[in-house]
């Protein structure tokens, strides 16, 4: 999903494409777009166009790069991309042709998502080509009955399946019978100077030392309970506060700067020179990993991001896990314990990359065989 405009779509997207580069494999993300775009009356569109026209203007960011804008700009200097674009029915319709097919990672398997789209289960490519997928997500801990007989179907035709959180591992179980094996995600990959030359592209700065606050809110709403947790955060350490995509309406103090229109170059500086991150994003937890930073991953009660969990149980960092709503004082005289296990995310990535090799050799020295496909 590189198209979606979020942090980490882009850079998963990137970083397993430097991957296979780097592991000299020649490859092209398929530029599908996604979700497709709904067909609206001219007068309609005129009428969107005008309309954010006059926000931009109202809010004195007319003539500013948007973050729309910056993430087309990463899309174009940063990821090679299918010359043809594709939406659901032309994909079907004229299939790319390629010797080897990968489903990436992200939510791609998420069913609140993709529902009846089948394209990220390599749908539209021949019957005969190979299928592999490296870290896919399914997100949920199970596949409910209007789609597990789909799901069963679609997954029986790879020829191998990683996948990026542990409970994907049942899941693809349950489905297929098959044993998955849980791999990084595609950005761990990358090591962090890998990131290196993004981030001296950024457009953002920072005086002093920080707290990044980054939260998402798709998943669950942590305001305004959170704000307690950044208080105290920022109170015992004594930093000023950074909230990244946030307005002054969420921030616990009007003396907290805020970051927005921002792109993925901007993100990774501020990730790699914060001082301490709290965030409810799994991307964020990982980035945070890469640098080494101390880390608060906050979480819901009841139905957790087990994608964060997941991640964070490989690190041994489990003391950063906490509830939105909890009491937090970090205990400042062992930092150490909420950073994550550098052995640990080392360790975590070799295995990948070898399952990753692994996979395509494999299943490489059978593309002469499956001629229908060439």
């Amino acid at each position: 999903m590189h198209r979606v405009v979020n942090y980490g779509s882009a850079l998963q997207a990137f970083a397993l494409q430097q991957a296979l580069l780097k592991m000299g494999y020649d490859n092209e993300l398929i530029d599908y777009v996604f979700p497709s775009p709904q067909k609206r009356s001219l007068y309609k569109s005129i009428e969107t166009r005008l309309r954010r026209f006059i926000y931009l203007l109202k809010v004195g960011k007319l003539f500013r790069k948007t973050k729309e804008a910056r993430f087309r700009e990463f899309r174009k200097n940063h990821l090679i991309l299918s010359v043809q674009k594709y939406d659901q029915t032309r994909i079907l319709k004229s299939p790319p042709i390629y010797d080897i097919y990968m489903t990436g990672s992200d939510q791609v398997w998420n069913p609140q998502w993709i529902k009846n789209d089948t394209s990220f289960f390599l749908s539209f490519a021949p019957k005969n080509s190979i299928k592999l997928s490296y870290a896919s997500s399914f997100t949920v801990n199970h596949i409910g009955k209007k789609y597990f007989e789909l799901y069963a179907q679609m997954l029986s035709r790879y020829q191998h399946i990683t996948v990026r959180e542990d409970s994907g591992i049942e899941i693809v179980k349950e489905l297929t019978g098959e044993v998955a094996e849980c791999v990084c995600d595609p950005t761990l990959l990358l090591a962090k100077d890998d990131y290196e030359p993004l981030i001296q592209m950024s457009k953002v700065s920072m005086d002093g030392p920080y707290v990044l606050v980054y939260l998402l809110t798709y998943m669950f709403n942590p305001y305004p309970k959170v704000n307690q947790i950044v208080a105290s955060v920022s109170e015992k350490l004594g930093l000023s506060v950074v909230y990244l995509d946030g307005n002054k309406y969420v921030t616990y103090s009007k003396a907290c700067k805020t970051v927005s229109e921002v792109g993925p170059n901007e993100f990774l500086w501020l990730f790699k020179n914060a001082d301490f991150i709290i965030t409810t994003s799994y991307h964020g937890c990982v980035f945070a990993s890469i640098f080494t930073k101390p880390l608060l991953a906050v979480i819901n009660h009841g139905e957790n991001d087990h994608r964060i969990i997941s991640l964070l149980n490989k690190m041994q960092n489990t003391k950063s896990v906490v509830f939105f709503d909890s009491n937090v004082s970090i205990d400042t005289n062992d930092m150490r314990s909420y950073v994550p296990k550098i052995e640990k995310m080392e360790e975590f990535r070799s295995y990948s990359i070898r399952m990753l090799k692994k996979m395509l050799i494999n299943n490489y020295y059978d593309i002469e065989y499956n001629s229908s496909c060439i």
